[in-house]
């Protein structure tokens, strides 16, 4: 179910819709404070992190006082628990946001057009995430939060991070690959690949890798054909999980139908990924991409040793 619930939810990127509900009382909002740094509330997960990590960068972690209401959840969320204990943890109703005193509000596109049209009609600064499926996207979300939080130095210093590690890996996946880039494909137990236009095939760029749906055509999250199990060669099955029993239950459905056929399936070629890493729209997806190069790396050596002792065999 939860797996189906994350397709379903795609690209909402794990945020918590706020459901349009204002009292009366709470229509209005305090006025913006003097303050040079504003107070801010974070509608999505991705927000969170990022004002979290900006925020802890430049010491003014205090300017964050709300957070979505999956803040908590750790199959899902980076922050520390610690972090939570002193900010409003916004649920399903607008006026635990409003009770917060945020003067500015980071949403993102997908959330209902008259839901934001409701919060700037209360008064508070709205600032959209537009876009989410590449990592200029993620560049220009940092960059654009760091100065609506007045925080560009953090924000810079961060998005420097970022692009050191992604170099990093790019290099160790040149000198890994030689030339000859692994080929994988992205699974569900619902049957739909991720392709063009989706986070995922972003972030295999840089490790020099090819996603076998993306080089097929396929865009966003399309329904596989089977065929393409059988045809198509897969060094690599990449998978999504949140608990241990999940990583279980992947293994037995990889074991049923067309994906059964498949060597990688066969010989255990198998990626296993935390959803809040692999399906990332901020910083930590540099997480899910260190995964992937590194079981790539793992695998890739086991078949060259295996390949060696067979010829070894032969002579």
């Amino acid at each position: 179910m939860r797996q189906f619930l994350m397709i379903l939810l795609w690209p909402l990127c794990l945020c918590l819709t706020w459901f349009p509900m204002i009292s009366p009382d709470l229509e209005a909002a305090a006025p913006p404070s003097s303050s040079q740094r504003p107070k801010v509330a974070t509608a999505t997960i991705a927000a969170d992190e990022l004002v979290y990590e900006i925020l802890k960068r430049s010491n003014q972690s205090q300017s964050h006082v709300a957070v979505s209401g999956l803040a908590a959840d750790q199959r899902y969320s980076h922050l520390p628990a610690s972090y939570l204990k002193n900010r409003q943890v916004v649920g399903n109703h607008i006026e635990s946001l409003l009770s917060s005193k945020a003067e500015l509000v980071i949403m993102a596109s997908y959330n209902r057009p008259e839901l934001v049209a409701k919060v700037k009609a209360a008064g508070l600064k709205v600032h959209l995430v537009e876009t989410f499926q590449s990592l200029d996207a993620i560049r220009k979300c940092i960059k654009d939060i760091g100065n609506l939080l007045k925080q560009p130095a953090a924000a810079q210093e961060l998005i420097d991070d970022f692009d050191k590690a992604i170099n990093d890996m790019t290099e160790k996946a040149s000198a890994a690959w030689a030339g000859q880039k692994p080929q994988v494909l992205s699974y569900n137990a619902y049957g739909t690949v991720m392709g063009l236009q989706t986070s995922f095939n972003a972030m295999l760029k840089p490790l020099l890798v090819e996603n076998v749906a993306a080089r097929l055509g396929m865009k966003g999250w399309q329904k596989l054909n089977p065929e393409v199990l059988l045809t198509e060669p897969i060094d690599a099955v990449i998978i999504a999980y949140d608990t241990p029993d999940d990583k279980i239950q992947h293994r037995k459905n990889l074991q049923i139908g067309p994906w059964s056929h498949t060597k990688a399936v066969k010989e255990n070629r198998l990626i296993f990924v935390q959803e809040k890493d692999l399906l990332s729209v901020n910083h930590h997806v540099i997480n899910g991409m260190r995964t992937i190069l590194d079981q790539l790396v793992k695998i890739q050596r086991k078949t060259k040793d295996a390949q060696n002792k067979a010829d070894r065999s032969e002579h």
